[in-house]
């Protein structure tokens, strides 16, 4: 398995306690090939794992891709 993105926790094995997340965010990739998955925003206090659960999926995604796909993720900060 080729990593495109080395993850902030480091070892991918020490990712735990999101799986319902990253199960729903994996079906709403699924989804998109078939345009119902509605636009949405990952909203959550500073430090509790919103980055750690995108680049997961973003691994996660491309590391399971044997055609071509691609997994656009825009990062925003509201002050």
């Amino acid at each position: 398995m080729q990593i495109y993105l080395k993850e902030k926790i480091g070892n991918p094995e020490l990712f735990s306690g999101r799986k319902k997340e990253l199960d729903f965010f994996l079906k709403w990739i699924d989804n998109i090939k078939r345009e119902i998955s509605p636009s949405t925003a990952l909203l959550s206090r500073r430090k509790t794992g919103k980055t750690s659960l995108l680049q997961r999926l973003y691994v996660t995604f491309t590391s399971t891709s044997s055609s071509h796909k691609q997994l656009v993720i825009y990062r925003a900060t509201i002050i």
